[in-house]
């Protein structure tokens, strides 16, 4: 075992593992990949700017209410800050080194559809007037655009190195027993 805590099945040559791997975090093996998360600080930056913008939304959403903004004023800046949510969630992405083939494209495809329904489907069933009841409602559109963010941020990787050996996560050691 080295220090990133894997081994391999075959080989045990640990001195290949962590060259490939872009961020301290470790990988998650799925369904015969290695799901790495490309850059876990901007993974962080992006998902607090998306729950600051979501939040910050509640007063103008209140103003909205109050008739102090207008309808015209309210859908402009409701896209202003969906086309700033595109923008942050595509920064800095690099899709070509996200999937190795076409069947994880294809999943991720399939994900991001999936997420832009569930939005839809949450943002249609929003409360009005209660912006208590709403900003609790809200932790499920952020929970949404996380998932996004998510599904945009991480990479798939075959779970076989370059040598021809298996990823595997390496088992923790016992404990060691307590000198009586």
């Amino acid at each position: 075992m080295d220090t990133t805590g894997y081994t391999t099945l075959a080989s045990g040559n640990p001195s290949h593992q962590q060259s490939d791997l872009s961020s301290s975090v470790r990988p998650f093996v799925f369904c015969s990949n290695r799901l790495e998360l490309v850059s876990p600080r901007q993974f962080v930056l992006k998902n607090l700017f998306i729950f600051a913008a979501t939040y910050a939304f509640i007063p103008i959403i209140g103003e909205h209410d109050e008739g102090k903004i207008a309808g015209l004023t309210y859908a402009l800046i409701l896209i202003g800050l969906h086309v700033l949510f595109i923008v942050v969630y595509f920064w800095k992405v690099n899709f070509g080194q996200l999937d190795p083939d076409k069947n994880t494209l294809c999943a991720r495809v399939v994900g991001l559809i999936f997420c832009l329904l569930l939005l839809m489907l949450v943002a249609g069933n929003l409360s009005d007037g209660d912006l208590s009841l709403l900003a609790i409602e809200l932790l499920g559109l952020y929970a949404v655009h996380s998932l996004i963010l998510a599904l945009l941020s991480i990479r798939v990787r075959d779970n076989v190195a370059e040598d021809g050996t298996h990823w595997k996560p390496a088992r923790a050691p016992p404990p060691a027993l307590a000198s009586v």
